[in-house]
């Protein structure tokens, strides 16, 4: 007698309490400009992700919401909301629908409708919400062989600043709301002062992983844009890695940039590391070079308008690395103690140097440095909390002194 198959719902959450404390200290220009010495600000927000996963057979159907709520008033400028998204009327309460179809078939799998990604030059851009792009997408998974590629034509941006912002006014649970790939409102107007024009992005990435060497080959096409080619090797030991990448980035059609800056443009960044881990100790070191480059935009500094910066080496309130004429250095280190009676903690201590050149981006050449500390606390499976500091010298022209302190609890489900 034949049993019918019945329908798996799996519930899936990632709900976070995050708040943040600033204090910007402001250089000779930067008083001249901003009219004050120094800044202070904080912000604080719950909110994450929640939904349903229903599966029968080899088909499944997820449907999920992001939402932010913030814990205080808001700030009048957009830059010191940091712990939430937004929306051009600044509401308090924001939420993005997401829901998606998987088919399997074998080693194939098939995805249509809205869904994040992690990858280096598509990401979630997590803070409390995250990106999440609508398109088609297709998987292929083997032993040491996996190859992604996604097309998609509109994206909801977790924040204004990543590339547009939101239209919360319409749409069942936010799933209506994103906007065509090519409307990057700090991406395209602030190097073209024009929204594009554009059929889409294409997102491939292929990665083979064998018993002694990995091999990533990643490639985002925004037709009538970028195109942006990162290759990545590692060769691996039992306690020690080493990997070596290279991103080279040109443009796409003659309607827009080329038409600009009448000639086509290109720009290219090479970073390495260096890596020890044993047991729950890691040690590591990078290091990136971005080569001025007169036949590109900004002397040679690369565009991410779908990822929080390209390079490898990021600090919390950093990622300088991707501007042109620049060489940047990082020292990170961490390790997980686990106490008898304590939940398992990891500290991380992290150090880096940007040393920035006179790439045409700025009046003068910029030296920016990073030190922060992250100590991580698991009191369970599902539930953690961090602890991060940081402290900037030189994040840019106008500020001397950057000082940020967050606190988040997360629970996952």
């Amino acid at each position: 007698m034949a049993y019918a198959q019945e329908v798996n719902f799996t519930p899936h959450g990632d709900l976070s309490l995050f708040t943040a404390n600033y204090d910007k200290t402001y250089n000779e220009l930067g008083e001249l400009v901003k009219q004050t010495d120094r800044v202070r600000y904080y912000d604080s927000a719950v909110g994450g992700d929640v939904g349903i996963a229903s599966s029968y057979l080899d088909t499944s159907l997820y449907v999920g919401l992001y939402f932010s709520q913030r814990l205080k008033k808001r700030n009048s400028d957009t830059l010191k909301n940091e712990a939430t998204l937004y929306d051009e009327d600044l509401n308090s309460l924001h939420y993005i629908g997401e829901a998606y179809i998987q088919q399997k078939y074998n080693n194939h799998q098939f995805y249509i409708g809205r869904q994040t990604k992690q990858s280096q030059l598509l990401d979630a851009n997590h803070r409390i919400t995250k990106n999440s792009f609508e398109g088609l997408r297709y998987k292929y998974q083997e032993d040491k062989l996996d190859i992604d590629i996604f097309y998609f034509d509109k994206v909801a941006s977790s924040t204004i600043s990543n590339s547009v912002p939101f239209n919360h006014r319409y749409g069942f649970l936010g799933y209506g709301m994103g906007y065509n790939v090519g409307r990057f409102t700090d991406i395209s107007k602030h190097i073209l002062n024009e929204d594009l024009s554009t059929n889409g992005a294409i997102h491939a990435d292929i990665k083979y992983k064998a018993d002694y060497y990995d091999i990533e080959l990643e490639n985002l096409y925004v037709d009538n844009f970028f195109n942006t080619t990162s290759l990545n090797t590692t060769l691996k030991t039992e306690n020690v890695f080493f990997k070596l990448g290279t991103i080279y980035q040109t443009s796409v059609g003659k309607d827009y940039v080329e038409r600009k800056f009448s000639k086509e443009l290109k720009s290219n960044l090479y970073q390495g590391e260096l890596k020890y881990k044993k047991n729950d100790f890691v040690a590591l070191y990078r290091a990136s070079i971005t080569p001025a480059n007169t036949d590109a935009v900004y002397n040679g500094t690369l565009f991410s308008p779908f990822s929080n910066k390209a390079a490898w080496i990021k600090g919390i309130n950093t990622a300088h690395a991707f501007i042109a004429d620049t060489t940047s250095q990082q020292v990170l280190v961490y390790n997980t103690f686990r106490p008898n009676a304590l939940p398992p903690t990891t500290v991380m201590l992290s150090y880096i140097r940007y040393d920035i050149g006179n790439n045409n981006i700025d009046i003068s050449s910029l030296d920016t440095r990073e030190k922060f500390v992250q100590i991580k606390s698991h009191f369970s499976k599902n539930l953690s909390a961090k602890l991060i500091y940081s402290l900037v010298d030189n994040v840019d022209l106008l500020t001397s002194k950057t000082k940020n302190t967050r606190f988040i609890v997360e629970y996952v489900f």
